[in-house]
């Protein structure tokens, strides 16, 4: 949510098209720019536009290892939605996240993505594929609480230690 806040004093203070953020694959063969506007949150990918949101959270910005896949969390409407590769995970009819825990988005060069996301008071562990195109999302839970989300350098497989109760 730190990016918010940074577009929030932009937009106070008139400013426009600064660089927000940055992250890299792996190799640094490529990199995603989060820029603010006027207008919203833009991203790019090596140079060329990807999308363009309202609010987008800094925190999510990742590559997949090899920098073939771009993912982050955009707000929509009154929640949120992972995007990857400019295109929203899911159908526009399914209700949208309240809240996308930054800094778990896990994300591999074979199309799997991890991520823990919150609705209401629970917390739930999503697994989906995004290559060569999204699938549904499969949500574990729900969890009072979900640490040390772990994945395989492939993000074929995955773990984690959740909480249920007091």
């Amino acid at each position: 949510m730190r990016a918010a806040i940074i577009f929030a004093g932009m937009f106070l203070l008139g400013c426009s098209g600064g660089l927000l953020g940055r992250s890299y694959s792996l190799d640094h063969q490529h990199r995603a720019d989060l820029h603010a506007t006027l207008r919203g949150m833009v991203v790019h990918r090596d140079g060329a536009l990807v999308a363009r949101y309202p609010l987008i959270d800094l925190d999510t910005l990742r590559l997949s290892p090899g920098g073939s896949h771009l993912v982050f969390a955009a707000r929509a409407g009154s929640g949120w939605r992972v995007i990857v590769d400019g295109r929203p995970l899911g159908s526009s009819a399914e209700r949208p996240w309240d809240a996308v825990l930054p800094g778990s988005l896990r994300l591999g060069d074979g199309g799997q993505l991890f991520f823990v996301a919150r609705r209401a008071a629970s917390l739930f562990v999503v697994h989906t594929g995004v290559a060569p195109a999204p699938v549904a999302e499969v949500a574990e839970g729900p969890y009072d609480g979900v640490t040390d989300l772990q994945v395989d350098q492939d993000a074929m497989h995955h773990g984690y230690i959740a909480r249920r109760g007091a």
